[in-house]
């Protein structure tokens, strides 16, 4: 499970989305959807843009900007929801 988040410009951090796939992954869905396509078959590996933390393994960053065709500035967040990870022991 993966995790959504936004962060407007100015604005207070939401949790937006939640999806049964991979970080990587569900941050180029959300992206998509957000630009009205829902061929889910047809979505690209990345989206130019997306970028791994450099600290933290498997958690994706995107920058919505008004320069790229957004409706607002805001950095989307997605990260995976440890919650539902459980010890094998």
């Amino acid at each position: 499970m993966t995790t959504i988040y936004k962060l407007p410009d100015g604005g207070s951090l939401m949790r937006v989305a939640s999806y049964s796939l991979p970080p990587k992954k569900a941050l180029v869905a959300y992206i998509k959807q957000e630009q009205g396509d829902f061929q889910t078959w047809k979505y690209p590996e990345i989206i130019q843009g997306m970028r791994e933390s450099e600290s933290a393994r498997d958690h994706w960053y995107f920058d919505f900007t008004k320069t790229r065709g957004y409706k607002e500035n805001a950095v989307i967040a997605a990260y995976p929801d440890r919650s539902c990870v459980r010890e094998v022991v």
